[in-house]
C-alpha cells in the first residue's frame, strides 16, 4: 500500500470515528438538553385570534402555545370528522390556526399543534375501544387523515414540536402496530420533534415511547386530599411522583413534557385534579399553591422539559365555557404566580 493510500485510509477512518462519536453525542443530548416549554393550552374560540390575545400571552411570560383543533369521533358511525367550515369554531379552523401561529411567531412565541378528539357525548378518550378489526380500521383511517393534516401544517410553519394524540391510552395498547405505522407516516411529512400526550396514570402502558422525542404526560396526578394544601405538603407529594418519572426518563433517555397540567381555583384542588365539581367553593390560594409546588419541584429535575398549563382563553371571554371555567389562572392569584414562575426561567 502506498503512503498516499495509507494517508487516505487513515483520514477516512478518522472521519468515521468523528461521525460515530458525533452521533453518540447527539443521541445523548436528547436526554440532557433542558428546553423549557413555558406553555399555555390556548383555547380555540368561536372567533379568530387577535394580536391582543397574543399580547396577553406575552405578558404571562409564556414562550409556547398548544393549539388544539378538535374532531368528533362518532362510535356509531365509526368515523372521525374534522369540520373545517361552518361547524368548526374559527379558532380551531385551519384559518384560525394559521393566524394564531403567525401572530405567535411574530411575538417570539412557538406553537405545538395538539389534535384532540371529542367522543360521542363526551366519553373519556382513555376508555375508547372498538370491538372488531373492521371498525378499528375505519376509525384509524379517519384519524390518520386528521393528524397528518396538522403534521403537514406544522411542517409548513416550521413548528418545532407536534403532538400526535391525546389521552388515547387504551387505543395505543390494543393497536400498537397502527401507532407504529402512524408515527412513520408523520415522520415522512414532518421533520420536527414528536410527542404523545398520555393520561397521568398511563405512562407505563404506552408501547412507543422509544420512537418519540418526548414523553408527554397530561399531569393531573392526585397529590393530597387536603382542602387547602400548603406548599410543603404539595412538594412532598411530588417527591414520590418524581421517582416514577426518573425511572421513566432513564429507561428511554428522552425528556418528559407535561403536555397538559393544571389545577382548579377551588377547595381540594389536588385531590382529583381531573374532576370538575362546581359545588366546591372557590379557592384561589389553593390553585396558586399547586402551581408553585409543581414548578418549584419539577423545574429542578433533569427529566423535565416544561409544560402547557390547562387552560388559557382569549382574554375578552369569547369562549362560552369561560364563564364557569375554574382551571384557567386568568384574573386569579395563579396568573401572577404563573407569570413570576415563567419570567424567572430562561
Amino acid at each position: 500500500m502506498s503512503i498516499a493510500t495509507r494517508k487516505l485510509s487513515f483520514y477516512f477512518l478518522l472521519a468515521c470515528i468523528f461521525c460515530f462519536v458525533g452521533a453518540c453525542e447527539d443521541h445523548s443530548s436528547r436526554a440532557t438538553v433542558k428546553t423549557f416549554f413555558k406553555g399555555l393550552s390556548f383555547v380555540g374560540s368561536p372567533e379568530l385570534p387577535t394580536s391582543y390575545d397574543l399580547d396577553k400571552v406575552q405578558q404571562s411570560g409564556s414562550n409556547a402555545l398548544s393549539l388544539m383543533p378538535f374532531a368528533y369521533l362518532d362510535t356509531e358511525e365509526r368515523s372521525v370528522r374534522y369540520m373545517d367550515g361552518a361547524m368548526q369554531w374559527k379558532g380551531e379552523s385551519i384559518e384560525g390556526l394559521k393566524l394564531a401561529i403567525g401572530l405567535a411567531q411574530n411575538s417570539g412565541i412557538t406553537c405545538m399543534i395538539k389534535p384532540q378528539l371529542w367522543i360521542d357525548e363526551g366519553t373519556f378518550t382513555g376508555y375508547f375501544s372498538m370491538g372488531d378489526d373492521s371498525s378499528w380500521q375505519r376509525i384509524e383511517e379517519d384519524y390518520t387523515n386528521f393528524v397528518l393534516k396538522f403534521a403537514m401544517l406544522s411542517e409548513e410553519h416550521h413548528l418545532p414540536l407536534y403532538c400526535l394524540g391525546t389521552e388515547l391510552d387504551r387505543w395505543t395498547v390494543e393497536r400498537p402496530h397502527y401507532w407504529g405505522n402512524l408515527i412513520n407516516k408523520i415522520r415522512a411529512v414532518y421533520s420536527g420533534k414528536l410527542v404523545y400526550a398520555c393520561n397521568w396514570d398511563g405512562a407505563e402502558k404506552i408501547p412507543f415511547w422509544a420512537d418519540l422525542d418526548y414523553i408527554g404526560i397530561d399531569a393531573y396526578h392526585p397529590l393530597t386530599a387536603e382542602k387547602n394544601p400548603s406548599l410543603s405538603v404539595l412538594q412532598h407529594a411530588w417527591d414520590s411522583i418524581n421517582v416514577q418519572f426518573e425511572e421513566l426518563y432513564h429507561r428511554y433517555q428522552i425528556p418528559i413534557l407535561f403536555t397538559e397540567w393544571g389545577y382548579q381555583a377551588c377547595d381540594y384542588p389536588s385531590k382529583t385534579p381531573w374532576t370538575e365539581d362546581q359545588s366546591l367553593a372557590t379557592n384561589e390560594e389553593a390553585q396558586s399553591n399547586c402551581y408553585l409546588a409543581l414548578w418549584k419541584h419539577c423545574s429542578q429535575q433533569k427529566w423535565f422539559a416544561g409544560g402547557f398549563v390547562w387552560k388559557w382563553f382569549p382574554p375578552d371571554g369569547r369562549e362560552p365555557s369561560q364563564a364557569y371555567e375554574r382551571y384557567s389562572p386568568q384574573g386569579r392569584m395563579a396568573e401572577t404566580t404563573l407569570r413570576e414562575i415563567y419570567q424567572s426561567l430562561p
